[in-house]
């Protein structure tokens, strides 16, 4: 505020308060000082950025994906921008669209953009195992539910094993997901070690539940099949 009364053409304190007005969801606050940005440089993307998170939030999916088009148009190499645009048209159900904003986040990712959400690391005493796209598997997820949905299973298992291995993320609902994908293909035993993990991510009273669910499962399984072979008739010996 002190900044904003000593220079009222210096945009960045603008800009700082709107994401700190839009984090502690005073809405109308961020949008004032958004549009303030917007004002003084019609080519802040980052404004852009901030208007479509907060259009987002208020489920104004058309005026998000606007704003979230206009950041890109600015920067193209805003991660940020191709994720929520992403989110937007999967919303819309623009399913072809929403595939192709997720996975050119990822690509930018992958070369090394970085996210605004992203910690900053300072230093050379910081955790190295922190990623260096904690979304990342995440988006992974977010593309293996259009791709079930768009009846691509096949990518959707990709994306899921993907995206559980990415981490970052409750990885439960991929598993359940997983194991819903596997018994599609008749892949028990796949089907059955999903359940199994997806399990044992749960409170520990359904954990246990369920894996004795699995165990009983196979082992009944197991108990057919020895009985199925026992009753198999045997070629008469000449």
């Amino acid at each position: 505020r002190q900044a904003c009364d000593l220079d009222p053409t210096y945009r960045s304190p603008y800009n700082s308060a709107g994401w700190w007005y839009l984090e502690n969801s005073r809405y109308d606050r961020a949008r004032m000082a958004f549009a303030r940005s917007l004002s003084l440089n019609p080519a802040d993307a980052y404004a852009y950025l901030g208007c479509g998170l907060l259009a987002m939030q208020e489920q104004k999916w058309p005026v998000a994906e606007s704003s979230l088009r206009q950041a890109i148009a600015l920067d193209d190499e805003c991660v940020e921008a191709h994720r929520a645009l992403g989110q937007v048209l999967a919303r819309r159900r623009a399913y072809v669209d929403a595939t192709a904003a997720y996975e050119r986040s990822l690509q930018l990712a992958l070369a090394g953009h970085r996210a605004l959400t992203n910690p900053i690391t300072l230093g050379e005493d910081h955790d190295r195992r922190a990623p260096w796209d904690p979304g990342h598997g995440v988006v992974l997820a977010e593309l293996a539910r259009i791709h079930v949905i768009t009846g691509a299973w096949e990518k959707a298992i990709t994306d899921y094993r993907l995206a559980i291995a990415a981490g970052g993320f409750n990885s439960t609902d991929a598993w359940i997901s997983l194991a819903l994908l596997y018994a599609r293909f008749g892949r028990w035993r796949d089907c059955g070690n999903s359940i199994y993990k997806a399990a044992k991510r749960m409170p520990r009273r359904l954990s246990q539940l369920l894996q004795g669910i699995w165990i009983l499962g196979r082992t009944r399984v197991r108990s057919w099949r020895e009985t199925r072979a026992r009753q198999r008739p045997t070629n008469p010996t000449a």
